[in-house]
């Protein structure tokens, strides 16, 4: 067994939201943000919420971009100074996410005696055991994995293989700032263990698309957090939609309904709270996958009749 006690899947669960590593088959639409008739700032694209006595500032990363890389706009560190909090998707500090394992250990791993390869028919378990063996892994390494677990699994090996883990992590670096600036810190998910939870318990016939679609995303583009990142850095959200919620980009509607759709919809509310009952300004930075296409905060924000003005 490849995932044992430890949390290898942690590194890649960040990239298969922002980099569009695991998905397919979906009919989304690409980003669909209206542009006000102003200049946006150059970078990576920043959203505003104001009314008389509260600013909310939304900021969607994505998770890794190439060492040395000047991230951090003119507009970015002016939005970033003037918060008086900064709310993150999560945290990404590896104390809390260490809560990943137990989820991990309880969720992902067939303890009944049933297989990786018996939930695969003949044409997925070689398409899989292609992929894995091209990572350095024999199929078998795989069988005690839920379909799930063993696509995070395959995305993490190959980010290990692309050589992710010496990338900035922009949610971490943000996060260090903010403590070292003395900041309020606050998180929308205390650790991505509420994500895996909602992952395992989906059917298993949309774990098996995941895990197909893992392979074919791979086989197609081995280094996907490349082209977002360039992209994300030149502020293009049509583009960046269609990279990640374009057709072909997501295995199933229901997986995009649990991870992009219901976690929006919750977001909305806590933004929507911020601006009713605090009063100040507040930094929202969550996952690029999250600002773009017809059901991003962005549009369910403005469907609720609120103005976001690009920054």
């Amino acid at each position: 067994m490849v995932v044992p006690t430890n949390t290898r899947v942690a590194p890649v669960l960040g990239l298969f939201v922002t980099v569009g590593i695991l998905l397919s088959a979906c009919a989304v639409n690409p980003a669909q943000v209206a542009n006000e008739d102003i200049a946006f700032s150059p970078g990576p694209a920043l959203w505003t919420v104001r009314d008389s006595d509260t600013t909310v500032h939304i900021f969607g990363a994505v998770e890794v971009v190439p060492p040395d890389t000047a991230w951090r706009s003119e507009a970015f560190n002016a939005v970033f100074a003037s918060a008086d909090a900064i709310i993150s998707e999560t945290d990404p500090r590896p104390e809390a996410q260490a809560a990943i394992g137990p989820v991990v250990q309880q969720f992902g791993i067939y303890r009944d005696g049933r297989t990786l390869r018996g939930a695969l028919n003949d044409d997925e378990e070689r398409e899989v055991a292609e992929v894995a063996a091209s990572l350095g892994v024999p199929l078998e390494a795989l069988d005690s994995l839920k379909p799930w677990l063993a696509s995070f699994q395959l995305g993490s090996l190959n980010a290990q293989k692309q050589g992710y883990a010496d990338w900035i992590n922009i949610l971490s670096e943000i996060d260090s700032d903010a403590r070292a600036t003395g900041k309020e810190i606050r998180f929308l998910e205390e650790t991505r263990a509420v994500l895996l939870e909602a992952i395992s318990n989906l059917p298993e016939d949309t774990h098996v698309k995941m895990l197909v679609t893992t392979t074919q995303q791979l086989k197609k583009n081995p280094e996907p957090g490349s082209e977002a990142a360039a992209v994300w850095l030149d502020g293009d959200v049509i583009r960046l939609g269609e990279l990640f919620h374009g057709p072909g980009q997501w295995a199933d509607d229901v997986v995009y309904d649990a991870l992009v759709v219901k976690r929006n919809r919750n977001w909305v509310q806590d933004i929507e709270a911020t601006m009713a009952n605090e009063k100040g300004v507040f930094l929202y930075v969550v996952g690029a996958g999250h600002v773009l296409g017809e059901d991003s905060l962005i549009e369910m924000l403005k469907g609720r009749g609120i103005r976001v003005v690009r920054y």
